[in-house]
């Protein structure tokens, strides 16, 4: 009969070198973006669970309509707004992500990441604030499906991502006429994806960011249906 082991589960070497690990996943992102004196970058935040090619479509369409230099991926640790019912793990989300990122048409131009885990950050205000300031010298875009643009309202601190990434609604079936009567599109002034690029983002105090709808062929896919599916 074997007796259990007085071993713990971490020391305090493994768990130093597993928080270095985590710092520099953190700062190589940081480095990268530093390390350009310019750019138009492109951030697709989600849970993944999983990702698929309807992901895969918002970031091909809106490198392509954009003419970004990048997207990031930006896998959420927790959706604040979705449960925790369901959800995997996220190592299992993450490599979903970088998955499917690879079969995009774009592919050298994404690149995944961890930055909201290792950062421990949980709202996309606290990301997109946080990138913008770092940053400053990057136009950063918030790339979305108009599903997600109907319920923006919801999300924390709403208006402060709006300012700092300039959204980019790509089109989802039966979702167009929400999306474009929500609040939050009324509250923002909408350019064709092309002017967008070039324009200088408007005072706080005019209160109305530029944003682009863009209208492309239409994939119905849902991370829900997948699941249900696989279920």
């Amino acid at each position: 009969m074997s007796t259990p082991s007085s071993t713990p589960s971490s020391t305090p070497t493994s768990t130093a070198t597993s928080n270095l690990m985590s710092m520099q996943r953190r700062y190589t992102l940081l480095a990268q973006l530093r390390s350009r004196r310019h750019g138009h970058i492109g951030l697709l935040g989600g849970s993944f669970n999983p990702a698929h090619q309807g992901h895969a479509h918002i970031a091909d369409i809106a490198m392509a309509h954009v003419q970004l230099d990048q997207i990031i991926w930006l896998v959420s640790p927790q959706n604040p707004l979705k449960s925790a019912d369901g959800m995997a793990p996220f190592a299992t989300r993450l490599a979903s992500a970088q998955a499917v990122a690879k079969q995009c048409r774009h592919s050298a131009q994404m690149h995944v990441s961890a930055f909201e885990q290792v950062a421990d950050l949980r709202f996309t205000a606290d990301t997109v604030r946080f990138l913008a300031t770092t940053c400053s010298h990057i136009t950063f875009y918030w790339l979305m499906g108009a599903d997600n643009l109907a319920q923006f309202h919801q999300w924390y601190r709403p208006q402060q991502i709006l300012h700092l990434a300039r959204p980019v609604v790509i089109n989802r079936p039966g979702y167009q006429a929400a999306a474009l009567a929500s609040p939050i599109a009324q509250r923002m002034t909408r350019l064709p994806a092309r002017r967008l690029r070039h324009k200088r983002r408007p005072a706080r105090r005019q209160n109305r960011p530029y944003w682009s709808f863009i209208q492309a062929q239409l994939i119905a896919l849902s991370a829900t249906e997948i699941r249900t599916s696989i279920h």
